[in-house]
């Protein structure tokens, strides 16, 4: 079932949050020893917000602001990302802001080591934003399309 985005009304929790995200633009990310923003756009945070629904199975490669939307959500979401200061850095923030995490799981890898090795289970919805270079994204795709 095709869902049109602007007929879906967004959770009002989960776009309080995007809004609290894009005007705090917290650094859940670093690089060679300096925060960075790499936070998805606030239209995908919404789009996200929109689309998201309590209960669902959400996975995400990668893991950022997306994370905490999919999380206020109340969707039962997976974040796979090798940086483990990252997820602490989002649990934190999430807590802060009042988001429940107890549907909250992150996986620390490589998504293309970490995807073949999951459980087959369905999911209700993905965001495929870890390794952007080629073809980390198509290898992304094509274990999650299965799902």
């Amino acid at each position: 079932m095709t869902v049109a985005a602007s007929a879906v009304a967004a959770s009002p929790n989960a776009q309080a949050v995007v809004e609290r995200l894009v005007a705090e633009r917290p650094t859940f990310h670093s690089a060679g020893g300096e925060d960075r923003i790499w936070n998805a756009q606030p239209r995908t945070l919404e789009l996200i917000a929109r689309l998201a629904r309590p209960g669902w199975r959400t996975l995400e490669t990668g893991a950022g602001a997306s994370t905490a939307v999919f999380t206020a959500a109340g969707a039962r979401h997976m974040a796979i990302s090798p940086a483990a200061d990252e997820h602490r850095r989002i649990r934190d923030w999430c807590e802060r802001a009042g988001i429940d995490c107890r549907a909250l799981e992150f996986v620390e890898g490589c998504s293309d080591d970490v995807l073949p090795a999951l459980d087959p289970d369905e999911l209700d919805m993905a965001f495929i934003d870890g390794g952007h270079s080629f073809p980390i994204p198509v290898i992304d795709w094509h274990y999650v399309a299965r799902r």
